[in-house]
């Protein structure tokens, strides 16, 4: 079994709980560091033991010890460890999410951020994004499978840390009236409003902001609901702010490096949002 995800340097949830017990000899005391329910710690672990064969740890009333099989692979672990902090000192790496309207009006300026500067003497930061929607970047951020992630109108967590970046409205955009045909893309923010405001017309789910833009375009008494970042150049189309949303970064309070707490701070004041 490996001890490192496929696609990242990270630990697997299991084999981070393993670490964090191990060191903490405490589940409760790890869950804390992890930000995790103390009942998941415990599931990653049983579910190591069982793809392991082994047990790994005693456990009794004050903690948890590592048995003789938990100790050798605690220890090839750190082994492991060792030689990839060895191998990354000078390449960093860093896996960002991002919400897909955020990264429409911001991967470029984050990239050009990183070509124009050198962050914090680092010879070359490794970058990883991943696109997606707020609530599950928001999860994955939570389980430590990303960094950090760029949203929408983030869920507060006690395990989470969120800064604000910026705000972006959301316009109604529509023709003739009145309005037979309402395209809205299913992730929209606050869509009961909107599907509330347009219950007299037929209402059609499309899962794309451009599509829904252009069909608003070509057909007559319809409208759509489009973050303004996407209406540059929309013709005699009328529009109206339906709600603006705060875009924001967000990190685990106790699950990112300082190294790349930095990187991340430099980002996102080296970018003019």
């Amino acid at each position: 079994m490996e001890l490192i995800t496929q696609n990242t340097k990270y630990l697997s949830m299991e084999w981070s709980c393993f670490l964090q017990v191990a060191e903490s000899k405490n589940v409760t005391r790890a869950s804390e560091k992890m930000g995790l329910p103390q009942s998941s710690v415990s599931k990653y672990i049983a579910r190591l033991e069982n793809q392991l064969h082994t047990s790994l740890f005693y456990r009794n009333n004050k903690g948890a010890q590592l048995t003789d099989s938990g100790v050798q692979h605690y220890s090839r672990l750190k082994q492991i460890l060792t030689q990839l902090n060895l191998e990354s000192k000078k390449v960093d790496s860093l896996t960002l999410g991002m919400h897909l309207i955020a990264g429409r009006a911001y991967l470029p300026k984050i990239y050009n951020s990183i070509l124009n500067k050198k962050l914090l003497g680092v010879d070359k930061l490794d970058l990883k994004i991943q696109l997606g929607s707020s609530v599950e970047l928001q999860q994955k951020v939570l389980t430590g499978e990303i960094d950090a992630a760029i949203v929408v109108e983030p869920k507060k967590y006690n395990q989470l840390v969120i800064r604000n970046i910026s705000k972006e409205d959301v316009d109604i955009v529509f023709n003739d009236q009145p309005t037979k045909f309402l395209f809205y893309y299913p992730s929209l923010m606050k869509l009961d409003k909107l599907l509330a405001q347009y219950n007299n017309s037929q209402q059609i789910m499309i899962p794309d902001y451009e599509l829904c833009l252009s069909l608003v375009h070509e057909i007559k008494n319809s409208a759509t609901a489009v973050p303004s970042s996407l209406l540059a150049g929309i013709g005699q189309l009328k529009r109206k702010k339906l709600f603006s949303a705060n875009i924001c970064y967000v990190y685990r309070r106790h699950g990112i490096n300082e190294e790349n707490k930095k990187h991340l701070a430099e980002l996102i004041k080296g970018v003019s949002f």
